[in-house]
């Protein structure tokens, strides 16, 4: 990875002072809270407009347009103006997304809600928590010994999980817990609850935005202007085979990932799985699924520390895979408890596949982050194929999808632990 100074995270004073950490992790959990909401809309939506289950999931895939129609552009403008800059940006971006949804969502605002004022709402938000991630990834991991990378990012990723808890809980209550009330001519409460539960996240990023500007207030500024030789990072980049390998697998990990994450509480719902009110499958998903992202992310830090990252990468991977085999040839509790325990293996994937990629890439460190942002993107094309399958073969043959997907993530660890 190209190390210019250029890249490198230089506060004001001789070390990172606790409101500018506090800011950063702040910082992934409205990343998280922001993202992770639209997810479980599936079924709300699907009630509201009479929808399909495929047309219902592009309330998850939008956003991975969002990040592919901006992700490059946010790299280039990020070696110009700074990783601190960029960050502020993204948070008053992701701030106003919230806001719009909320308006969109609300009769009284706008009369008869559309499906496609709230997927361009949607798709505001994803633009913001794009910069987002472009700029707070690769900062995370410039922040000490590159051999620790995989380590600091899977914990600062565990604070992003905690947001999508927070996010998922909340949904659960003011949304998915109005779902079975509601039909397409009476959706008004459930339109409501989905306003009501943006204008939440909207006041949390607003102030994580006001602690940002505060923490990063003028002379503490990072990132001098980018150098010349950073002029064709993006061509440069698109010809490392690092790069690439990165953005592949985790265009298939956000794939796998979105996809699981959109099923999950309708599979739990079917009554050959657990029968169980979709209210409580939103819960079983929050508690198990998402809290066993949080604990593995934490565990996964420590663990990181002491493991080869490609070697851990890899046995998540498998495991994940096998998981979603259960959820195809099984039935009963069991397969929705595999389903359910993809969560705690998914934890450690996209911050060990970005700080690989990050480590092993002889391009600027702005340039692949950006292009490991715009394959998340790629996710897209994984959450359609299963919405596709589930619709015309059932929601069960469905994980025959991101079960390719975590393959192709284990293909890139093996590669990667041969290098060691």
């Amino acid at each position: 990875m190209d190390t210019s100074p250029s890249d490198q995270y230089s506060p004001a004073g001789s070390s990172w002072i606790r409101l500018d950490q506090t800011a950063v992790l702040l910082a992934f959990g409205a990343l998280g809270f922001c993202g992770s909401i639209s997810g479980t809309l599936v079924p709300a939506v699907r009630q509201a407009f009479g929808l399909g289950l495929s047309a219902a999931m592009s309330v998850q895939w939008i956003a991975l347009i969002g990040v592919g129609l901006s992700s490059l552009p946010l790299a280039r403008l990020m070696q110009r103006i700074g990783t601190v800059r960029m960050a502020i940006a993204a948070l008053a971006m992701s701030f106003f997304g919230c806001i719009a949804v909320a308006i969109v969502m609300t009769p009284t605002i706008v009369g008869a809600p559309g499906y496609a004022l709230l997927l361009l709402s949607l798709l505001i938000l994803s633009i913001g928590g794009t910069a987002l991630q472009v700029s707070i990834n690769p900062l995370v991991a410039g922040l000490g010994p590159t051999r620790l990378a995989a380590s600091r990012m899977t914990l600062a990723q565990g604070f992003n999980s905690l947001g999508t808890l927070a996010a998922v809980y909340l949904s659960s209550v003011m949304v998915l817990a109005r779902v079975d009330r509601a039909t397409v001519s009476s959706s008004g409460p459930l339109l409501a609850g989905i306003a009501q539960t943006y204008l939440i996240c909207a006041l949390f990023t607003g102030g994580v935005l006001l602690l940002a500007v505060f923490a990063f207030r003028p002379g503490n500024q990072v990132l001098a202007s980018p150098t010349a030789k950073h002029s064709h990072s993006i061509t440069r980049t698109l010809r490392d085979r690092w790069a690439l390998g990165g953005s592949l697998a985790i265009a298939a990990y956000v794939g796998a990932e979105g996809a699981i994450g959109a099923m999950v509480t309708s599979f739990l719902h079917q009554p050959d799985v657990m029968d169980l009110p979709l209210q409580t499958a939103g819960y079983y998903f929050a508690a198990i699924y998402l809290g066993g992202m949080i604990a593995g992310r934490f565990m996964g830090g420590v663990l990181l520390r002491a493991r080869q990252p490609s070697r851990v990468l890899a046995s998540a991977a498998v495991a994940a895979a096998a998981g979603c085999l259960v959820a195809i040839v099984g039935h009963g509790e069991i397969t929705g408890i595999a389903v359910l325990l993809i969560g705690s293996l998914n934890s450690i994937m996209f911050p060990v596949i970005f700080s690989l990629s990050l480590e092993r890439s002889d391009a600027p460190a702005a340039a692949v982050s950006g292009l490991l942002v715009l394959a998340t993107s790629g996710g897209a094309t994984v959450s359609a194929l299963a919405g596709a399958v589930a619709d015309h073969r059932g929601i069960g043959l469905a994980f025959s999808i991101p079960l390719c997907a975590y393959l192709i993530v284990a293909g890139f660890a093996v590669r990667a632990a041969r290098r060691y």
